[in-house]
């Protein structure tokens, strides 16, 4: 094969570098629609425990024109950036992730996630305490006092 190229003219050789060039540019643009929508997100892995009922969640994404998480769209930047803030129930959880890219093409991951109970404690010297006192009379309602 080297002896074939060796022998071959400038111009030949020409042409097959241009073609060459140009099947190479035009696989790695058609590459991308093959491949399709993807997403990613560092916060999102089954099994994962959260704490509490929100769930704050970033990501990117890639050749992906709509995001949506359980049926709800989410927003997606110029750069394929993504956020969203999630109020989540207690208990077992289920996240559906679609992406879909500019053709209708989808891929769609489901994540498996535990959502803990939240635990409110009431603010340091919130222990204020109110007594009903009862008004016999008929002049008016009743009235409350600190102790």
């Amino acid at each position: 094969m080297i002896s074939w190229w060796k022998k071959s003219s400038t111009e030949k050789k020409g042409l097959i570098v241009l073609f060459s060039i140009i099947i190479t540019f035009t696989v790695s643009r058609f590459f991308p629609l093959i491949e399709g929508a993807r997403f990613s997100s560092d916060d999102l892995e089954n099994g994962t425990t959260i704490n509490g009922g929100a769930f704050n969640l970033s990501g990117t994404t890639k050749n992906t024109k709509e995001l949506y998480i359980n049926d709800n769209p989410i927003p997606i930047d110029q750069k394929g950036n993504w956020q969203a803030s999630l109020g989540l129930p207690s208990g077992y959880t289920v996240l559906t992730v679609k992406a879909y890219d500019r053709f209708g093409k989808a891929n769609k991951k489901t994540y498996q996630l535990l959502v803990e109970k939240e635990t409110i404690s009431p603010p340091i010297g919130a222990n204020i305490e109110t007594k009903i006192i009862q008004n016999d009379s008929l002049d008016g309602p009743p009235s409350a006092s600190k102790i």
